[in-house]
């Protein structure tokens, strides 16, 4: 479990820079080890949820879409990432 973190916490420098292919590795890695209740939770959204007509059958698939919305919907960019302060994660 510790070499995963510990490799997991290296790439993640690495995949910052990737841009689509970088999303769609952690989300890759997220679907992986998401509980059935989660992931059960996920393809509900998907089905439901169609932006711009598109249709996404899994995460990996809709995670570059924060960086095609936000270049092509100007207002959407303060949406592609959230910041939150250390206590609240951790809580």
């Amino acid at each position: 479990m510790i070499t995963r973190v510990l490799l997991t916490m290296s790439l993640v420098s690495y995949v910052i820079c990737w841009g689509p292919m970088g999303h769609q590795i952690v989300a890759g890695i997220a679907e992986k080890y998401m509980t059935n209740q989660a992931h059960d939770f996920v393809q509900s959204i998907l089905n439901e949820y169609h932006p711009d007509g598109k249709r996404f059958h899994n995460l990996i698939e809709l995670a570059p879409f924060a960086d095609t919305l936000r270049t092509s919907h100007s207002w959407a960019s303060n949406f592609h990432f959230v910041s939150l302060k250390s206590e609240k994660v951790l809580a």
